[in-house]
C-alpha cells in the first residue's frame, strides 16, 4: 500500500514522530532518576531516604524477619502495644520491650540448666487448684 501525502504533511508527520519520541525519552529519564532518587521509604521498617532498590531490598530483609518472629509472642506482644498511648513509634516500642523482657510467655521456647545440664524447654500455664 502507497500512501500519497505531500511535502506539508510529512514534515507535520515527522514533527508528530519526533515529538512523542522526545516525550517518551523525558518521561523514561525521568523515571530512572526518580527510581535511582533518595525519596523512597521502606513500608515496614519506615527507613526513609532510601533509593528504590534500597527500599525494596528492605522491604524484603524486614518481611523474611517478621516471618521468623515467633508465634507465641505476636498476640501478647500486640496486646501490650495496643495498650499503650503513645504516639511515636520508638516510645510505644520501648514500652512494649520494657515489659517483654522480664516475663516469660505461654509456649515460649526458654533454656534451663539443670545440674550443669542445657535443657530446651517451653512453658506452660500451670494452675494450682489449692
Amino acid at each position: 500500500m502507497i500512501l500519497h501525502v505531500s511535502f506539508a504533511t510529512t514534515i507535520v508527520l515527522a514533527a508528530v514522530v519526533n515529538y512523542c519520541f522526545v516525550f517518551c525519552c523525558r518521561k523514561f529519564f525521568e523515571r530512572i532518576i526518580l527510581c535511582n532518587s533518595l525519596v523512597w521509604t521502606c513500608a515496614y521498617t519506615g527507613r526513609s531516604g532510601l533509593t528504590f532498590e534500597e527500599a525494596v531490598d528492605s522491604e524484603k530483609k524486614a518481611k523474611e524477619q517478621l516471618e521468623h518472629f515467633p508465634q507465641y509472642l505476636q498476640r501478647p506482644l500486640l496486646c501490650v502495644a495496643s495498650l499503650t498511648h503513645r504516639s511515636r513509634l520508638i516510645d510505644m516500642n520501648d514500652d512494649v520491650f520494657l515489659f517483654a523482657k522480664d516475663r516469660y510467655f505461654v509456649d515460649e521456647a526458654v533454656e534451663v540448666v539443670i545440674s550443669s545440664q542445657r535443657l530446651l524447654c517451653h512453658t506452660f500455664v500451670f494452675l494450682h487448684t489449692g
